[in-house]
């Protein structure tokens, strides 16, 4: 959903986590379609990539530490979730989750990303005191 170069794309190139795809109807299409899966009981599950941006129009580190070279992605630099400096990163991607949740009425974001030992990167905070990892054990 985010925004990409061109007008197809798999969802995993995005470089605007904020911006929903012109080629895909945008912001209102987005809504429309939510709300209308909502009137017939469907569940509207959106698949998030945290764990990288795309590489073309991707100006985010000028303006911040959003990657680091401690991880490695066949896709381009990781971000930055739990190095120095990492608060403001962590941040900015729970304020794109809670995006979804709130101006479209998503479902789900299953791409959200965990620690190695299992706990959630995202939370819990004060904006997000009852985010906690869902499933199997």
């Amino acid at each position: 959903m985010a925004q990409f170069p061109g007008k197809r794309n798999w969802g995993y190139d995005g470089v605007f986590p904020f911006a929903v795809q012109n080629s895909y109807g945008g912001p209102l299409a987005l809504k429309r379609l939510v709300d209308e899966c909502h009137k017939r009981g469907i569940a509207v599950v959106l698949d998030v990539v945290y764990n990288h941006l795309g590489p073309e129009g991707n100006y985010i580190a000028d303006f911040g530490p959003y990657f680091t070279e401690r991880y490695k992605t066949p896709w381009g630099a990781a971000i930055n979730f739990d190095g120095p400096e990492s608060d403001h990163v962590r941040n900015y991607f729970v304020e794109n989750a809670l995006y979804w949740f709130e101006r479209f009425h998503m479902d789900a974001l299953p791409g959200l990303p965990e620690k190695k030992d299992g706990g959630v990167l995202f939370g819990p905070g004060p904006r997000l005191p009852s985010l906690r990892r869902i499933g199997p054990e």
